[in-house]
């Protein structure tokens, strides 16, 4: 029997050792594949720090984008305020250019009114001196030379009433 018992020990040792082989082949395997998991997580951990990086940059690519679109909005908006100023100026010009118009074309028409008005009394004035003019000279005619000379204030006074200085008579003042 102890026979026996030894052969079922040495199996059972057998039996330990193969278990024991089967083992380190797993803890083999199990570190090879820790290894292969640890260089996989490093490559992740690289592929990850990458792709952060490259979001880093389109955030910061966006961000200065954005920004720049601002800047470009703010001067359009900025050029657009300015044209609308300017024509808004030149809008308030305009009127007051036609405004302008209106009072010189009202002023000329008043004018030329007035100088119509100013001209009819002339001719009317002028027509009365004629006529005066004409009585004047009838009722010299009749008279002698000699007598107009001894009449001068009479003379004057017809003169005076006429507007016809006695100086204003010869012809290099005409």
């Amino acid at each position: 029997m102890n026979l026996v018992r030894g052969f079922v020990l040495a199996k059972e040792l057998f039996d330990t050792i193969e278990s024991f082989d089967g083992e380190e082949a797993k803890s083999k395997k199990f570190s090879e594949d820790l290894k292969a998991m640890s260089l996989e997580k490093a490559q992740l951990e690289s592929e990850k720090r990458a792709l952060q990086f490259k979001l880093y940059l389109v955030v910061t690519k966006k961000t200065v984008m954005r920004a720049k679109y601002e800047i470009e909005l703010k001067a359009a908006k900025e050029c657009l305020k300015q044209a609308r100023d300017q024509k808004r100026a030149a809008e308030t010009s305009q009127k007051r250019i036609e405004e302008a118009q209106k009072l010189a074309e009202d002023q000329t028409l008043m004018a030329e009114t007035a100088l119509a008005t100013a001209n009819s009394s002339l001719e009317t004035v002028l027509a009365e001196k004629k006529k005066s003019l004409a009585a004047v000279k009838l009722e010299l005619r009749g008279s002698r030379p000699s007598e107009r000379m001894q009449k001068p204030r009479q003379w004057r006074r017809i003169m005076t009433h006429l507007w016809i200085r006695p100086s204003t008579r010869t012809s290099h003042n005409a």
